[in-house]
């Protein structure tokens, strides 16, 4: 009876062990895809401040100006080389759905958006691959604008030009004046999704990010970051971090797993 249950005993440790070399494996593959992953953007040296001015009871125009005085403040610390604004940070899980409409009737699936400025895409680092940005004066008052990603363009409008061509988002038409390459801008399991970049809505103002490039220590950069909106707003408080962080988020429960597993 001893031999018995001393066979059972190794057998089920041989197959536990077999379990758990293939799980680990299994993850330490997906750990290392996850790592090389390409987002379409560079996070190194990129810095993300968000706020909601909304809860400080701000009006449109008055956090516009918290907005201005914000910009030029962060484009003059030290080492920063660009800064651009956006509705959502890099990376950070958020996203926006806008009810898309082609003038054929074609309705995407979920289209996913962002408001940007214009040097959005440069501070990125995601090329134009067609076409321009969006002006810089956001009051220009011209035709309203928008830009797709290269994967939205070959599936709207394959073989064709998009350029030129129009939609309708709510009740106001677009009309495509860029092409950028894809990125996954909302989160790393972004795969697929219909993507559009607005210029910013002056209704938006409250709810912006601060995205800033620079070439010195991220946390130095930060800092300096909360300082210069202490000194515009006391009563605001900035959340600051690199965007580095937000792709740590995606990859560390892998890293746990597979640690423990292994």
């Amino acid at each position: 009876s001893r031999n018995w249950l001393r066979s059972v005993l190794v057998a089920v440790q041989v197959s536990v062990c077999m379990v758990l070399m293939i799980a680990a494996g299994l993850l330490a593959r997906g750990l290392e895809a996850a790592h090389t992953v390409d987002p379409g953007f560079s996070t190194n040296g990129l810095v993300a401040a968000s706020f909601d001015l909304s809860r400080q009871h701000y009006t449109a125009a008055a956090a516009a100006a918290f907005h201005r005085k914000l910009v030029t403040r962060a484009a003059a610390l030290p080492g920063v080389d660009a800064v651009t604004e956006a509705r959502t940070t890099p990376l950070s899980g958020q996203s926006s759905s806008a009810d898309i409409q082609l003038p054929n009737g074609l309705q995407p699936d979920n289209p996913q958006f962002n408001s940007v400025t214009p040097s959005y895409f440069a501070t990125l680092g995601i090329p134009i691959s067609r076409g321009r940005t969006f002006p810089e004066n956001r009051a220009s008052g011209g035709a309203a604008e928008a830009i797709v990603t290269e994967d939205t363009a070959r599936r709207l409008w394959p073989g064709q030009e998009p350029l030129g061509k129009t939609f309708r988002r709510d009740s106001t038409t677009y009309t495509v004046t860029g092409v950028a390459k894809d990125s996954r801008t909302s989160g790393l399991d972004e795969n697929g999704a219909y993507f559009f970049y607005f210029p910013i809505d002056p209704q938006e103002e409250a709810r912006l990010n601060l995205l800033v490039h620079s070439r010195i220590a991220a946390a130095a950069t930060a800092k300096a970051i909360r300082a210069a909106v202490r000194e515009i707003d006391p009563n605001v408080i900035a959340d600051v971090r690199p965007v580095e962080e937000n792709l740590e988020s995606y990859l560390w429960p892998s890293r746990v797993v597979a640690g423990l597993s292994s």
